[in-house]
């Protein structure tokens, strides 16, 4: 019975916690100083803020039961409460279930959706892996006979760097060990991972409420890998290496997207910015203490009222 008052709780919760974020997640992240963090906040919002709310709804009975050894919702023993010590009264409505079901089958079904895509790109990327042959330097990197100037880090576990043999032909030397470095950062931060994960979040929101984080959150990737290649190579030859690139696709650096902002940061230097994680992190449990009580109280009115 726990376990069903649990579930509908966040049956309850979660479809709230998605309309705010999609009624008051900013757009414009271009004039942002948002980190890849803030902006995880928001993506990832539907899932970790309804489950922080739950778990801020049961903590009055845990802190209790284990601070004063006693039950808090022993004065309310005949509604659904969240309490861990005892099970709720029992409800003959069993079809108060369909709710978490109602909620649970939308996201499934998008989720679902967004993961075959992802599938197809796996399968796609072990045919061009099984059909690429080791460069002679490092065998983590793969060239693919291509005339096309292709460079990217594939593998969620074991990254693999896979590149062009019309890249190679392409670029000099030192343009080409830039474009190395900045993909073998992809692969010391497992961004193909991460991206996978983001974009599983996103399936949830509406697409114009994701695209921008996602967006966004691709170009902070880009950005933070340049920078860690123009450790290894000077800045320069790293915005170098990237407008060739840009050239051999026949692409002019003002339409490039997210090319002008990467080679402007490299020349001019990254934005000044500051973490918002010692913020974040303190903020978070000082929301779910405070709002304990009141959610906890909350939750089990909508509950008695859905189950009574």
């Amino acid at each position: 019975m726990f376990l069903k008052a649990l579930l509908i709780a966040i049956a309850v919760v979660a479809p709230m916690v998605w309309l705010l974020v999609v009624r008051f997640v900013p757009r414009n992240w271009e004039s942002r100083r948002a980190d890849a963090l803030v902006l995880r906040l928001w993506l990832y919002a539907p899932i970790w803020v309804s489950l922080l709310v739950v778990v801020s709804a049961m903590s009055p009975a845990i802190v209790t039961g284990l601070v004063f050894g006693a039950e808090y919702c022993s004065m309310n023993a005949h509604h659904h409460h969240l309490c861990v010590w005892h099970a709720p009264s029992h409800s003959h409505r069993s079809t108060a279930l369909l709710i978490p079901l109602l909620v649970a089958l939308p996201s499934l079904v998008l989720v679902s959706a967004t993961g075959r895509r992802i599938w197809r790109e796996r399968r796609l990327v072990r045919t061009l892996l099984q059909t690429s042959r080791p460069h002679e330097s490092d065998a983590s990197i793969r060239v693919l006979d291509q005339v096309e100037p292709i460079a990217l880090t594939v593998g969620w576990t074991e990254p693999k760097i896979l590149v062009s043999s019309g890249l190679i032909q392409g670029l000099g030397p030192e343009s080409f060990n830039a474009i190395l470095a900045h993909e073998r950062a992809h692969a010391r931060r497992r961004d193909a991972l991460l991206a996978a994960l983001d974009r599983f979040a996103a399936s949830i929101l509406p697409e114009k409420t994701s695209r921008p984080l996602l967006k966004r959150l691709h170009l902070l990737r880009e950005l933070a890998c340049d920078s860690e290649a123009a450790r290894d190579a000077h800045p320069v030859h790293v915005a170098k290496a990237l407008t060739e690139v840009a050239r051999m696709r026949g692409l002019e650096l003002q339409t490039l997207g997210t090319i002008g902002p990467r080679v402007r940061s490299l020349l001019d230097g990254p934005e000044e910015g500051h973490s918002h994680a010692v913020p974040v992190a303190l903020a978070l449990p000082c929301f779910a203490i405070l709002g304990a009580w009141p959610v906890h109280n909350a939750i089990e009115l909508l509950l008695s009222i859905l189950l009574h």
